[in-house]
């Protein structure tokens, strides 16, 4: 425990989750980083600029930190770093709880915004729009999105961001896992097979009418990965993970929640 945070600090080689809280407040400010530099004694060191947090492709530091705060840090070699994206309703407030569940479990989770800022209500809407913009062109930025990002990424996606997710992961060497939610598409989709190492899960329920033409390569695909795994659940519901939307599934997001994190451990 730290009372103090040098005025400049940067973060190096460990990835870390720290948790930073003023005297004078109960809110927590949470900084999930990519990584950390320690002294061999204790404490922060303080370095050059150069760091990234995941909630920006950029580099950052803390800087001029004279309020007094406390510090706790939970580091481990073992912490994931995820590249999540959207599904066609945008980056909604559900799905970016989801991602707020995976970094309370001490995770780095990436969620960029591919629909310049819009959301819907419905998902009609979201797939008008995303006609409207084009899904090569929003599967292309969002591939381009990793080209700031370490390549021991795991890669996941809500429906509509399987597509930038398995391409990558199929493309981009490096991919520690795959989680791809309410779709999959066939390997061959990508032009390259599923890379050998690479473990994958996909989840779904089984009477969603959206899925039922993906289900085909999702059975190919848990075939074909090491440690693949393919989650069906009871019900018809396509986004049921998104906590925002009408179409949530209490129960089954838990399971998914727990079978996901188990996952990211095994890594």
């Amino acid at each position: 425990m730290l009372g103090h945070l040098p005025a400049r600090v940067c973060f190096g080689h460990i990835r870390c989750h720290l948790q930073w809280k003023t005297p004078t407040s109960e809110a927590g400010v949470i900084l999930f980083l990519n990584t950390i530099n320690f002294l061999p004694h204790l404490g922060l060191r303080q370095a050059v600029d150069g760091a990234r947090h995941d909630l920006a492709l950029d580099s950052f530091c803390l800087d001029k930190c004279d309020t007094p705060c406390q510090v706790s840090s939970l580091c481990s070699e073992d912490m994931s770093e995820i590249l999540l994206f959207h599904h066609a309703q945008g980056l909604t407030p559900g799905l970016l709880a989801f991602a707020d569940d995976l970094r309370q479990a001490g995770h780095i989770v990436h969620t960029p915004d591919l629909y310049h800022g819009q959301t819907f209500d419905k998902l009609d809407d979201g797939i008008a729009y995303a006609k409207q913009l084009g899904f090569g062109d929003i599967a292309e930025r969002g591939v381009k999105v990793a080209d700031g990002l370490p390549h021991d990424l795991v890669y996941a996606g809500f429906s509509l961001g399987v597509s930038p997710a398995q391409q990558l992961v199929q493309t981009r060497p490096g991919a520690r896992g795959a989680l791809f939610f309410h779709a999959c598409f066939p390997a061959a989709e990508f032009g390259t097979g599923w890379p050998e190492d690479v473990p994958v899960q996909v989840h779904a329920m089984e009477d969603d009418p959206f899925f039922e033409e993906d289900a085909e390569a999702a059975r190919a695909l848990v075939d074909t990965a090491p440690k693949g795994q393919l989650f069906l659940y009871p019900g018809d519901q396509h986004l049921f993970s998104d906590r925002s939307l009408e179409s949530y599934d209490a129960a089954a997001t838990s399971a998914l929640q727990q079978r996901v994190l188990h996952f990211l451990r095994e890594l």
